[in-house]
């Protein structure tokens, strides 16, 4: 984290007054990674609370401790600084919206129903063609924590950050859009996702929408897939803004910033077109054509921030796929096994089941 990360800096975030002077060289809210020069912050969780390893914490080195009113323990050192607040999931979110302001690195969102992790990984590894540092959400910690510790791995010299943001209930996309300011969104693909509390796909679209509307409200950059009739739907609020970039498998768009992708037929690249007509071909990396869709997606976006073809190849060669999501493996008599059991729901496993039939015919 660096000097940045002082004192000062988290009591005027978390808008408490200013304690003594200390520079902590990291944050955390895992107890177990707490170091020399920490910040720790105690989360509630369903099973354990982290205000029961704040001494755990100081004693392997944490010198701050973000705790909630009546849970931090009495008779703490007198060298470590305590932020004592409402809320310590709040305070986190706040801390990674704060530190996210002291930038002006492109921020690029990754939303939708299904295909995020895949998605942020092939951009994350696209973007790395043209840049040296880039930042991008570690596995899919994409929620109410995980959103803010990416945030908090931002530094001077980040050329770009990916950051994958999931919803699980109405509201929480405003909410996680307000914290990451984005300079560019997408949105991978709009189905059935946690209806627990999003109640039905209707209602899912209109929440993953403000991915792209409150981004294009800023002046950032969208990436529409319009090959997804939820998503085509969601184009008129764009319209307004000169940033908004259109991309679909198998149609004919026209226009600025459209992209259109075609499976070739050995199935194993992607024919790119742009608007004036010139293409090139990527290799897909994963199988079957809900994963080309997410490639798309991905390369559009990398293009609408300027990289060009070579660098989307280049970059794109390196691209290791995330643990659970369409894993290819084989079996013994050289039987294809799509392995996409890591967090699935019904539109995943029916893609999966599709890409496996695929694989077999192949």
């Amino acid at each position: 984290m660096g000097a940045a990360l002082s004192s000062e800096f988290v009591a005027r975030a978390l808008g408490l007054p200013v304690p003594a002077p200390i520079e902590f060289q990291t944050i955390t809210t895992d107890s177990r990674k707490a170091s020399t020069g920490a910040l720790f912050v105690a989360i509630p969780g369903e099973k354990f609370d982290g205000h029961a390893f704040i001494p755990k914490a100081i004693e392997q080195g944490a010198t701050g401790v973000v705790g909630e009113k009546g849970k931090i323990p009495a008779g703490l050192p007198r060298h470590v600084a305590v932020f004592e607040v409402a809320d310590t999931t709040e305070a986190y979110r706040r801390l990674g919206s704060a530190w996210r302001g002291r930038f002006s690195n492109p921020v690029v969102v990754v939303a939708g129903s299904v295909g995020k992790t895949t998605t942020k990984e092939l951009l994350t590894s696209i973007l790395r063609g043209k840049y040296a540092r880039v930042v991008s959400t570690r596995g899919s910690q994409n929620g109410y924590l995980g959103i803010p510790m990416t945030l908090l791995d931002l530094r001077a010299d980040t050329d770009v950050a990916v950051v994958e943001v999931g919803i699980d209930e109405i509201g929480a996309m405003e909410k996680h859009m307000a914290v990451v300011r984005p300079t560019a969104s997408l949105l991978t693909a709009i189905g059935p996702e946690h209806l627990e509390k999003l109640i039905d796909v209707p209602t899912v679209a209109r929440e993953e929408a403000f991915a792209l509307t409150l981004t294009a409200k800023t002046g950032g950059v969208t990436v529409v897939r319009m090959d997804d009739p939820y998503q085509a739907k969601i184009l008129p609020q764009l319209l307004f803004s000169q940033n908004a970039w259109q991309c679909a498998l198998d149609l004919d768009l026209q226009g600025p910033r459209t992209v259109k992708g075609q499976i070739a037929a050995d199935g194993k690249h992607l024919r790119v077109t742009q608007e004036t007509g010139s293409h090139f071909e990527v290799t897909l990396p994963l199988p079957g054509r809900h994963n080309a869709g997410n490639l798309l997606v991905a390369v559009t976006t990398a293009l609408s921030q300027g990289l060009n073809p070579i660098e989307i190849q280049r970059g794109l060669s390196q691209f290791q796929g995330a643990y659970g999501r369409s894993e290819l493996r084989m079996l013994p008599r050289n039987t294809p096994v799509v392995c996409d059991y890591y967090n699935a729901n019904p539109s995943s496993v029916e893609a999966a089941s599709t890409s496996s039939i695929r694989c077999r015919a192949r």
